[in-house]
């Protein structure tokens, strides 16, 4: 941090007073404790690139980060759920074994690997997906500030183009997400099924003695 904040050309003497204002001198357990103390307060320091307050910073990009696990978690639950009653249904056929293993790779991938593929697949192959620069594409400013979520905000104030940049850039991310949180939500779909199915039959059979 001492080195990022100084840049390149820098003498001991700042060096050694930098080091003292920021508490870097002290033993380790000490800095935790202070981080700790400051953080439970709501305190998260400055950050060492922008020169602004951490929590700053966290409450700017929170909305845009919800806006991203709200989509990821509908389009989850669109398909997993569907796929985990066909799965339940239709144990044997061939496509409810493609929907299992489905979502077996998907929840064993980690997402940052998913997203590489995707991105390389749809974005550097085919050229279906926009640059994966950010929330919003750099040719777009961000809409005035009313919610945070970029796709409220963008319809809020009546720009179309914008709502539609700010879509596209959440589609390969979005999916990335929801491939991984589908698998189990698929998964406790189709044993909640098989339990309910399960319970029909043997009401059934006693009926039947």
């Amino acid at each position: 941090p001492v080195a990022i904040m100084l840049g390149q050309d820098f003498t001991e003497a700042q060096r050694d007073a930098l080091v003292r204002d920021l508490g870097l001198d002290q033993p380790f357990w000490v800095q935790f404790g202070e981080f700790v103390g400051n953080a439970v307060q709501g305190q998260f320091g400055l950050s060492y690139r922008l020169s602004r307050p951490v929590a700053e910073l966290i409450g700017e990009r929170a909305p845009a980060t919800l806006e991203l696990a709200f989509c990821a978690a509908a389009l989850a639950l669109i398909i997993g759920v569907p796929m985990g009653v066909y799965t339940g249904l239709y144990r044997h056929s061939w496509l409810s074994r493609f929907f299992l293993t489905f979502s077996l790779i998907g929840v064993s991938l980690p997402t940052f690997f998913t997203g590489l593929v995707l991105s390389y697949v749809f974005y550097f192959l085919l050229g279906w997906a926009p640059s994966p620069l950010g929330r919003l594409d750099p040719m777009f400013s961000p809409p005035p500030q009313v919610s945070g979520f970029y796709l409220i905000d963008a319809a809020l104030a009546g720009d179309a183009s914008l709502w539609w940049a700010s879509f596209k850039q959440l589609i390969l991310p979005t999916l990335t997400m929801a491939i991984f949180v589908l698998a189990p939500i698929a998964r406790m779909t189709r044993a909640s099924m098989l339990s309910v199915l399960g319970s029909i039959h043997l009401a059934l059979q006693r009926e039947d003695r």
